[in-house]
């Protein structure tokens, strides 16, 4: 259902809106809030400005060069670039604009100025949907009827500058940007010229140069892999008869005590959090006095220590792939791909050592155990990628990557694992390798791309508005510059692995990897590249992100859809005592660490909406609390810092959605429970951006009092509500990193005071620190104060500026209030190490085999059979340099064979 807005009024009637107004140069940008009835309003709120102020000279040239559009036919007004349709503008109607702006699909959209201030939007043109000259009956709802920008006035703008401003939106996009392609020797070179995807090397580099030094070092990999197979021996996968016990089984070699999986993986990760820290406190020591060691070629990059290889995520701008960031986002992505290939792999008798994810002091590091196989064990791999990598130099002079020719074996184990993973016709990435290790284990390597990417990519010289121009130029992304970053965007920008998993078709492995023939073919034939494209799942996704999983989402978070997933339990109301099922949205209202009081979303909009006014003054919404709620003991939250559960995080995840479609699910919210609900979104965002910030002003600490006066600052300048610091930190930091961080995010929007202690908590929990109970308290008093004085000055409820200083370009600077209350308890790592896979029963069919009655069973056993007798054929005629009987799998020890498996039959 469509929304009237009541500053739609001069759409409707086809009058034009007022010339866009330009904040003053010394002023805080504000949002002005949408008309609503009055109890949808704040009564005091924070300003974040998520855009650079406009200089004065663009102000002048804006002004004098207005651009008209008027509607042919009626059209949907929008609340934002793929946002929710609040009003319809009828033909005729004529609408100035005020900025222009291109999402992420390559949709045009232009915002016109509403009599109450906020923006509207209209939608140009579906350019991915319809490219190229199929998009003209999108386009034909609205056509350019007035133009002066051509004029004197805007004589002096640059050629870039016009080309952006006064031509008409360009709806034209190429099928080869739609479905970009990049070579497999330019796959190579990317992964040969940066340490994060040179995992074999480092490997042999480490395991027969350094491990056999490293005396007190613990074979990490091999206390994995073994835990591994015993959680398959404990499951029933080697022993489907509940006659034989663990205890008759034949005792088998033993390097090491046995370990469970858990407390192993919880080691690790301890291992690796107190390694991360100890290079973070040396980062200043000389290297010979350094505990940990760093690889020789790359010093202040790679270390190792403890048994286990660790890698800081850096890049140079002018490196491979383009900056820290960009190296950030690779290795996060690697270590989700082998995340997701641990659980999968093992099951088809190809292995994935043990890795974590850990970020301290403003950097990251991928932390994995090493594998005991060199770059001369390599079994299987695609010729083109291994050639291009020994031409890049990426080999010692004199040694050979050339793979001998594969084994049918290997091939049905990948091609087992490819349709496993739901790929079509069992294939895999090409540039996935595998290594026969000295423990008679087949380890995959360079899995780092496993997720398909979302067609079409996106770009951040697409993602921009017109109204402020960039003053550099943009990122390099997907598309834009070298072939090595076209490879870590599409690396990056993936679809979400419960998207992966649950998409009703099979995937391509290889859709935009090609090899020279295909690449070629593309080149030449356009018709084919239209073909590839209108096939892609990668663009289907694309296509379904763009409106049914956003619509998911926002419909949910705005109470229009019952909770889906994730999955949760059933709670009681602590106000209504009634219960809340397990598809519905409940909310945390003490301040209790284990989060014990609910309430229902019935409860939470009666106390948001039907709140009392005081007289003259707006009534905050999320100023209300309910102490009786509270159950436990403990403290009282108000709205504004209710805990949502899920998260929203948990919440768009679990739907398919990756964080950079935020700004767009805050677009489509239901514009009835908006108010209610877009805190947190905001709370999100600008929760997301500051850990970021925080994390590059944490690298330039060297010891632990740095680092604790680092974040004191930071956060002082972020949770103040009012004052000078506050207002530079939000005005020159904080909003221009959100919107280049955010694509969506195409005005200022208000933060309100009541979620400070919210964004604390988010903050925190994101960046590893942790606030003593006192510090978040105090964030309730500020609120407070920060109420009582808007009260007493008689701020304007939708400004947020005083009626006395109305017009002032001096009145967003308010006097220092002393600050907020910041202590500091800790500052932790943050890490994500593998979890126990879920075991099942390995096969080399796609579906798993069901162990019900004796059809079942029998199949099961056969399945097993044949797997480990290939195995056994596989190794008797390859055995590795250097092979370690003592370290094999379990499974292939003859006496078990003899007195487990085979009896089983």
């Amino acid at each position: 259902m469509r929304h009237h807005r009541s500053g739609e009024q001069s759409v409707a009637n086809g009058s034009s809106g007022s010339p866009v107004e330009q904040p003053a140069p010394g002023r805080r940008a504000t949002l002005l809030t949408r008309k609503r009835p009055p109890v949808a309003k704040a009564s005091m709120n924070t300003s974040t400005s998520s855009q650079p102020s406009v200089s004065s000279s663009c102000q002048s040239r804006r002004s004098g060069s207005p651009v008209f559009w008027g509607a042919t036919s009626e059209a949907p007004l929008y609340a934002g670039p793929l946002g929710e349709a609040v009003g319809v503008v009828p033909a005729g109607a004529v609408l100035l604009e005020a900025s222009r702006y291109r999402d992420v699909f390559g949709g045009w959209w232009i915002s016109t100025r509403c009599d109450d201030g906020t923006l509207g939007w209209i939608a140009y043109s579906q350019a991915t949907e319809a490219p190229a000259a199929d998009d003209a009956a999108a386009a034909s709802s609205w056509c350019r009827v007035y133009d002066t920008r051509a004029t004197p006035a805007a004589a002096s703008d640059s050629e870039d500058t016009l080309s952006l401003r006064a031509a008409l939106p360009n709806t034209e996009m190429s099928w080869r940007c739609v479905l970009p392609a990049i070579s497999c020797a330019e796959v190579s070179r990317t992964a040969a010229a940066h340490f994060l995807f040179r995992d074999a090397e480092l490997y042999a580099h480490y395991w027969a140069a350094v491990h056999p030094r490293e005396k007190t070092a613990r074979d990490w990999n091999f206390e994995y892999q073994r835990a591994v197979e015993q959680c398959w021996l404990a499951a029933g996968v080697f022993r489907s008869d509940a006659s034989i016990s663990a205890t008759t089984l034949p005792a088998r070699p033993e390097a090491v005590p046995h370990v469970p999986l858990d407390t192993l993986i919880a080691a690790f990760r301890s291992e690796a959090e107190r390694t991360v820290v100890q290079i973070w406190k040396e980062a200043i020591t000389p290297p010979p006095c350094r505990q940990v060691a760093a690889h020789p070629r790359f010093p202040d990059q790679v270390y190792f220590h403890g048994g286990m290889l660790l890698r800081r995520c850096v890049d140079t701008p002018d490196g491979v792939l383009g900056g820290d960031e960009m190296a950030m986002k690779c290795g996060r992505a690697i270590y989700r791909n082998l995340e997701i290939l641990a659980h999968v792999a093992p099951r088809h008798a190809l292995h994935v050592p043990l890795h974590a994810y850990c970020t301290f002091g403003g950097f990251s590091f991928l932390c994995s155990a090493i594998p005991p196989y060199g770059t001369a064990n390599l079994v299987a791999a695609d010729r083109s990628t291994v050639v291009a990598m020994e031409g890049n130099g990426a080999v010692s002079a004199g040694t050979s990557m050339a793979p001998p020719p594969r084994s049918g074996f290997v091939s049905d184990l990948l091609q087992g694992l490819g349709r496993a993973l739901r790929f079509q016709g069992g294939d895999v990435p090409l540039e996935w390798r595998v290594y026969a290790g000295c423990d008679r284990r087949l380890y995959l390597s360079q899995a780092h791309r496993l997720l398909p990417p979302v067609l079409p990519p996106h770009r951040a010289d697409l993602c921009v508005s017109v109204s402020s121009l960039p003053t550099k130029p943009l990122d390099r992304q997907a598309g834009t510059s070298a072939a090595s970053c076209l490879y870590a965007s599409l690396l990056c920008d993936c679809v979400r692995p419960e998207v992966f998993f649950t998409w009703p078709r099979p995937w391509l492995p290889n859709e935009c990897v090609c090899t020279p023939e295909r690449l070629a073919k593309r080149a030449s034939d356009a018709h084919a590249c239209k073909s590839e494209a209108l096939a892609s799942q990668s663009c289907a996704v694309g296509a379904w992100i763009k409106s049914e999983g956003i619509t998911r989402v926002a419909g949910t978070l705005g109470f229009q859809f019952p909770v889906v997933a994730p999955l949760l339990s059933v709670e009681s109301c602590t106000i209504c005592g009634g219960e809340i099922d397990a598809n519905e949205l409940r909310f945390v209202v003490c301040t209790n660490p284990l989060q014990c009081c609910h309430i229902c979303m019935h409860c939470y909009t009666r106390l948001v909406f039907e709140h009392p006014g005081r007289e003259g003054a707006c009534a905050d919404p999320l100023d209300q609390c309910c102490p009786a709620a509270v159950r436990c003991g403990a403290g009282c939250r108000k709205a504004g810092s209710f805990l949502l559960v899920p998260t929203l995080t948990d919440l768009l995840h679990a739907n398919g959605l990756s964080l950079r479609y935020l700004p767009y699910v805050l677009h489509r919210l239901p514009q009835t429970t908006r108010s209610a609900v877009e805190h947190w979104c905001h709370v999100e965002l600008v929760a997301r951006t500051a850990k970021h910030l925080l994390q590059r002003d944490l690298r330039t600490a060297t010891t632990s009092v740095e680092a604790r006066s680092v974040c004191a600052a930071f956060f002082t300048a972020l949770l103040q509500p009012a004052g000078a610091t506050s207002d530079r930190f939000w005005r020159t930091r904080l909003g221009p990193a959100l919107q280049s961080r955010f694509a969506g995010v195409c005005e200022p929007f208000r933060l309100s005071v009541q979620s400070l202690r919210l964004v604390a908590e988010r903050v925190a929990s994101l960046a590893g620190v942790t606030f003593s109970e006192s510090c978040l308290s105090s964030l309730a008093l500020l609120s407070a104060s920060a109420n009582s004085a808007a009260s007493h000055h008689g701020t304007d409820c939708e400004t947020g500026a005083s009626r006395r200083d109305a017009g002032s370009p001096m009145n967003a600077t308010a006097t220092d209030t002393g600050g907020a209350f910041i202590e500091i308890e800790q500052i932790a790592p943050q890490t994500r190490v593998f979890p126990a896979p879920r075991m099942a029963p390995p096969s080399l069919s796609p579906e798993t085999t069901s162990d019900v009655g004796a059809e079942g069973k029998s199949e099961t056993i056969a399945s097993v059979r044949g797997l480990v007798e290939r195995l056994l054929l596989f190794w008797v005629g390859y055995t590795p340099e250097g092979a370690n009987d003592a370290q094999q799998p379990f499974y292939l020890d003859e006496s078990f064979l003899h007195s487990s498996l085979w009896r089983l039959g």
